[in-house]
């Protein structure tokens, strides 16, 4: 794991890297390299050539210059021998071997350049300055020209064969950067020191780093106004401007806000060009903000640059970006200004000029040159890095570093104060509740199918993706309890069942609270409870992203999908397709618009062209085993959740007591939700299916976000379809009902059925009786059971007379009322374990004096119709199956009862 340790003062201590003298460097004598040119017509009489040497004297590229250059090589050895055919026939033959030894160049007396040659260092020496590289180097003319070649990528090979180890440029006896390598790499900038150790990174990673591998674009440059619609320019160029060079002028420009596009022209002009890589944008004109250097190549990968999320360009800025994929596009926002003047322009090498009335003049260059970027080091790792200052204080130190990558993400989360990304310019939508869903567009409808379905999906080739897995929390209603999402590094799955709640890629995530832990490029946030998955599709949230948050609400999750406008009209699944429109968001995955008049239906008649929620709706967004996000136990898959006969009808508000709807309403009403809305309708129907007051929170987040939407939008509104309604067909009922063993009642309870090979079980609460009763279909098989928490108020007292019966019958001995019976043994084994021991006494005496357990007291049921004395149970064995199996039911079933049995209540067993 990466550590790093800051100096407290690192702030200071680095602030003299801006002082150095490196960036102001300039050779002594580098105004006389100006008119220096080795071209043949510069040439003022004949090369003299020997054994030994090889002199040209050139004059001046300006003709007033009084003096002239000369160009000389030596060595020894038969490398210069001859004409300067025979040199040039040797140099292409590869033949040219004499051993090598300096290169000078003069400027009438005065020497200018040295380039010494040696086996084990090359030095460039001008004036005062020196550029020594050390290492195993070419000492032969056609050796260095193939060097020189490979650093040109004009010939294969790798710098690493020159066994290179460093280099040192010094100003007079000042070292200003030296680089040494070997078993530490060690990089010196005027007396501040980076020491790697165990860096796996080689001499041509790093040379590719300092001088990036050129690729160069023709670029295509096209302007459009505020309402899309393209601006007229005009074309222009100067005598010597390459294909890779664009210049348009728009003349008497009305201000305003505008768009450049650019992209890559798919003509091919010259062997150079390519279909992707850098360019530079330039503008010229006066604007508000003047003189502004905006320099944005770090977010020139897969950026969503589009007229909504576009790059800015400021006044007189330069701007890099790249085009990274055949047929990109990137939109550049210029706020260009109303002014009254002219604007000229000159090419000074060829007496060219040009003048243009108010213009904004946009210039694209295919520079195929890009800066290095601290990002392309990603794949490279290292053990330690150590930063130092010149007077040796230790500015920063890493430890135990995997990988550079990481690095930088340690290094950006400690020096970037924490913060939540906002939500505040996304589009929300939302699946809450016993599942409520609002589409982007403002469509609110119920989806109570059990299973796992596509909340969002990219349809732009993308594999961005939200996935709910639904399962029964009620009668004929549902729950997410689990959400999963695709992100950059993998599949993210957040789940409120089960000990993990956050896992990538199937295996278990911490993320601490107030923290944030990548995932690939993406991003798991976490404020309590509630996790953001931010998905970037570039890695920089500078240039647009999109989050998805999951919020653990008990033993189930809301969910909310916040993206920004790049996705219009890029998404399809149950949240709808984003396009504006909330009329077309409920369409089969063909594009079949579900029936809506006169209201939403359960099924289909296809037959009738009648398509209903939970036919082939449901079926088209279900999650597959080949298109599945979520993790999963042994031997479970996307079936294990689905049940296909549920829900068996459709439920709303009209299905209920008048009276019991009253009490729920007052309640959606005190916890401040407005009667009618959306969010009331659904907090109240939640209310009267679960009983449960979470989901009022759910309700009021939901209220929030719709508020916000219409207040930024006076226009937004929330749409809900009439419901027509409908159900399954030829359905089965299984009913019971549930007593204590002494024939008591038991009212409160919760009763489930989990059909056979599915994970997910059937649910309904006892509210106000001990009956319940199940509808399912033909020939179903499954188990029935029941659970109820332990009420104080009504229930038997747990005593520590309890405790120390469980503890007589832990040591064989008969509990204080006679012998143990086999509900007792059940009774006694609290923690669940299969036998009674002094454990169980002490979960007991825990219950009896009031502390917390995970133990607590609660009633565990069995069929009715059990003979426990058959059972063979004893103080060593209390393991007997709860509830009641059915198998292939094919007609109505009552009478299915079950007998509930208090853990940790001895006296009330009999």
């Amino acid at each position: 794991m990466t550590t790093i340790t800051l100096n407290e003062n690192f702030e200071e201590l680095l602030s003299g890297l801006s002082d150095t003298r490196l960036p102001d460097f300039t050779l002594d004598y580098m105004a006389l390299f100006d008119n220096f040119s080795l071209r043949s017509d510069l040439i003022v009489e004949d090369p003299t050539l020997s054994s030994s040497s090889l002199t040209v004297v050139l004059r001046s590229l300006d003709d007033t210059d009084p003096f002239n250059y000369t160009f000389r090589v030596s060595g020894s050895g038969a490398a210069f021998s001859g004409t300067l055919d025979d040199l040039e026939a040797a140099i292409e033959e590869g033949t040219a071997n004499g051993t090598l030894t300096q290169i000078s160049v003069d400027y009438g007396a005065l020497r200018i350049a040295d380039f010494d040659i040696a086996p084990e260092s090359l030095t460039f020496t001008s004036g005062a300055q020196s550029l020594e590289l050390t290492g195993g180097f070419p000492v032969t003319l056609s050796q260095l020209i193939t060097l020189a070649d490979i650093i040109g990528g004009d010939a294969e090979g790798s710098l690493d064969e020159y066994g290179f180890t460093g280099f040192t440029l010094r100003d007079g006896d000042d070292v200003l950067v030296s680089l040494q390598t070997g078993d530490n790499l060690t990089l010196n900038i005027d007396g501040y020191t980076l020491t790697l150790t165990g860096a796996d990174i080689s001499v041509e990673q790093l040379f590719e780093f300092f001088n990036p591998p050129r690729e160069q674009i023709v670029p295509v440059l096209r302007l459009f106004d505020s309402n899309g619609d393209e601006v007229a320019g005009l074309p222009y160029s100067f005598s010597d401007d390459e294909p890779n060079m664009v210049r348009v002028a728009f003349q008497n420009l009305p201000s305003g806000t505008y768009y450049a596009a650019i992209s890559a022209d798919s003509t091919q002009f010259a062997d150079w060009q390519t279909q992707t890589g850098v360019y530079q944008l330039t503008s010229n004109y006066f604007g508000e903000v003047g003189d502004v250097n905006q320099w944005t190549f770090e977010n020139a990968g897969d950026a969503p640059a589009n007229t909504t999320t576009p790059y800015i360009l400021n006044s007189g800025a330069s701007f890099f970006g790249a085009v990274d994929t055949v047929g990109d596009v990137d939109w550049i926002r210029i706020e260009f200004p109303e002014w009254n003047s002219t604007y000229t322009q000159n090419n000074a090498d060829f007496s060219e000029v040009v003048t243009f009335s108010n213009p904004l003049v946009l210039q694209a260059f295919g520079t195929g040159q890009g800066e290095p970027m601290l990002s392309d080091l990603a794949g490279f790792s290292f053990e330690t890095l150590v930063i130092t200052a010149p007077g040796g204080e230790e500015i920063l130190r890493a430890d135990g570093v995997e990988s550079f990558e990481d690095f930088l993400r340690e290094l950006d989360l400690l020096l970037t104060p924490f913060e939540f990304p906002s939500l505040a310019d996304l589009e929300l939508a939302f699946a809450t509740g016993d599942p409520h869903l609002l589409t982007h567009d403002g469509l609110g409808y119920d989806f109570h199918a059990a299973g796992e379905y596509v909340l969002v999906r990219a349809t732009d080739g993308s594999d961005f993706e939200v996935q709910a897995r639904m399962s029964p929390a009620g009668e004929n209603v549902t729950a997410n309890i689990a959400a999963a999402v695709q992100l950059d590094g993998g599949k993210v799955m957040i789940n409120a069942h089960g000990t993990v709640a956050v896992r990538v890629n199937g295996a278990a995530q911490e993320v601490a609270d107030q923290s944030m832990v990548f995932v690939g490029h993406d991003r798991i946030y976490r404020d309590g409870d509630t996790y953001i998955l931010v998905h970037t599709r570039d890695g920089s949230m500078d240039t647009g992203y999109s989050a998805v948050v999951v919020t653990l609400v008990g033993t189930r999750v809301d969910i909310g999908v916040a993206l920004n406008r790049f996705w219009e009209e890029k998404v399809e699944g149950l949240l709808g397709n984003f396009d504006g429109n909330p009329d077309n968001d409920l369409v089969l995955a063909d594009g079949t618009p579900l029936t809506r008049e006169p209201g939403l239906v359960f099924g289909d008649d296809p037959e009738n062209d009648i398509w209903g929620v939970y036919g082939q709706f449901r079926e088209d967004w279900r999650v597959t085993e080949e298109t599945t996000l979520f993790s999963y136990a042994a031997g479970e898959g996307p079936g294990s959740f689905y049940l296909p006969d549920y829900p068996t009808r459709m439920i709303t508000l009209d299905d209920f007591d008048e009276v019991d709807r009253s009490a729920a309403e007052q309640q959606a009403a005190d916890a401040g939700l407005t009667q009618g809305t959306f969010a009331f309708n659904n907090a109240v129907l939640d209310l009267l299916l679960t009983g449960d007051e979470s989901y009022l929170e759910s309700a009021k987040i939901v209220n929030t976000a719709i508020e916000e939407r219409i207040s930024n939008d006076p226009n937004a509104n929330v749409s809900v379809p009439e419901v027509t309604g409908g159900a399954l067909q030829d359905l089965l009922t299984v009913a019971g009902q549930l007593q204590s063993s002494n024939g008591e009642e038991l009212t409160g309870a919760t009763v489930t059925f989990r059909p056979a090979g599915s994970a997910v079980n059937l649910t309904r609460l006892t509210h106000g009786g001990n009956a319940f009763e199940f509808e399912m279909g033909q020939n179903a098989s499954g188990h029935l059971d029941a659970s109820r928490a332990y009420d104080k108020a009504i229930d038997p007292r747990i005593t520590a007379m309890d405790a120390l019966d469980v503890l007589r019958i832990a040591v064989g001995l008969a509990p204080s009322f006679g012998e143990a019976t086999a509900q007792n043994f059940i009774a006694a084994d609290i923690n669940g374990d299969g036998r009674v021991t002094a454990q169980d006494a002490l979960e007991v005496l825990r219950a009896a004096v009031g502390l917390n357990s995970e133990f607590a007291p609660r009633w565990v049921f069995f069929d009715a119709d059990t003979n426990f004395d058959d059972l063979g149970l004893s103080r060593s064995n209390t393991t007997v199956e709860t509830g009641v199996s059915l198998a292939n039911l094919t007609e109505n079933t009552s009478g299915v009862d079950m007998q509930g049995i208090l853990l940790g209540n001895m006296e009330a067993v009999i």
